[in-house]
């Protein structure tokens, strides 16, 4: 029970404000006691009906202090003088929040007003899985809780990826629930790993939480690399493909394996080296003969996903004509410039059609050309 000691009955008429009643979470509010009539002695702070801090004025020294347990830390700019009593409380807590009133030599204010700390929302983040194989589904899910007041304005969910946000990805599949936001990827892409976070608002500031999602996917041709997986070789010279990949996990240094038709290739031999990472694979012929020339494949095994095959090719010396099929350039390979640019515009034509939604080279052999030609296409 509350007891206020009132002595004498001053004839004076107490008032105490807030300078801002509704205030953000860490900021800086002043109380003043103002008092009408008269001088005050001593001044007392009440919070909720508990008897909190003391502010004694005295007259003679017209010096003015302050015992306040567990607030001093927070308390600056004490102001005393004959009329007015002030103090300013920083970095307001959510316990700060109530009413709160002042008594000047036992006289209570006639009003007492409420402080209102706004909080920002908790946030929860939630994720049906951190770790995901591409094309599988996962579900995120964002919910608030706590705060003040707990309604909340908004919601937006953040996708950073290498110090980048993309947001468009996730306001596709978006949809709201009752205390918050998810989304789900159906079937994800390879490139979702990433950090994603949800942020809330309300008026009190932002909440914000984090989750890390990986994302595992098999190996796949590095389209930063622009490979050449077509090579003219010369008798007796050295010849040489590189596979550049990338891939989550990344494999072993074993996990490459070389084979021409279908014959696995290794480093015991002396024709040939191969030198393997975990983002490429290289394979050199030492000196190139006439038994070399063909196909040529590069598995690569990563855990968890089948072995992905990719095709390589080293043609006879000739003319051989090479186009890209993302930018259309046309490479003359053994030959003139004059007569590659002669045949640009069939070859553009004929491989067209057969983009196969990679950065590769097409290559056509002298035998292809010479029968363009003799049909009169050329």
């Amino acid at each position: 029970m509350l007891r206020l000691y009132v002595s004498d009955s001053p004839d004076y008429t107490v008032t105490n404000t807030i300078s801002n009643s509704r205030t953000r979470l860490g900021e800086t509010i002043t109380l003043s006691c103002n008092i009408a009539g008269g001088t005050a002695k001593v001044v007392r702070w009440w919070h909720e009906l508990h008897f909190i801090k003391k502010v004694s004025f005295d007259m003679v020294t017209s010096g003015c202090s302050a015992v306040l347990k567990g607030y001093e830390s927070r308390l600056t700019k004490i102001q005393c003088d004959k009329n007015n009593y002030n103090f300013q409380l920083s970095n307001v807590q959510r316990s700060d929040r109530g009413l709160w009133l002042c008594e000047a030599d036992g006289q209570v204010a006639t009003n007492s007003p409420k402080l209102d700390v706004l909080v920002p929302p908790d946030v929860e983040v939630k994720i049906s899985k951190t770790t995901v194989n591409e094309h599988e589904s996962v579900r995120f899910e964002c919910a608030t809780s706590g705060g003040y007041p707990e309604h909340i304005e908004r919601h937006q969910w953040l996708w950073m990826k290498s110090g980048s946000t993309v947001e468009q990805v996730i306001q596709d599949s978006e949809t709201s629930t009752q205390n918050g936001k998810l989304f789900e990827f159906v079937r994800i892409p390879y490139d979702m790993s990433g950090t994603y976070s949800c942020k809330a608002w309300n008026l009190g500031g932002m909440g914000q939480a984090w989750v890390v999602l990986t994302v595992h996917f098999s190996p796949r041709i590095d389209q930063e690399a622009n490979m050449t997986y077509d090579v003219v070789g010369e008798m007796g010279k050295e010849a040489s493909f590189e596979l550049f990949i990338i891939a989550n996990p990344t494999p072993a240094t074993t996990g490459y394996t070389w084979s021409k038709d279908d014959n696995i290739l290794s480093n015991s031999s002396s024709e040939y080296e191969i030198i393997s990472g975990p983002t490429s694979s290289k394979l050199a012929i030492e000196h190139v003969k006439s038994s070399d020339y063909g196909n040529y494949t590069c598995s690569v095994k990563t855990s968890g996903f089948q072995a992905k095959v990719f095709k390589f090719k080293l043609f006879k010396p000739g003319l051989i004509f090479a186009i890209h099929s993302v930018t259309g350039v046309l490479q003359p390979r053994l030959a003139s410039r004059d007569f590659a640019f002669r045949i640009s515009r069939f070859i553009i034509s004929l491989v067209s059609g057969k983009k196969q939604g990679c950065a590769c080279w097409y290559s056509f052999e002298e035998a292809t050309i010479q029968v363009l030609i003799s049909r009169g296409i050329l």
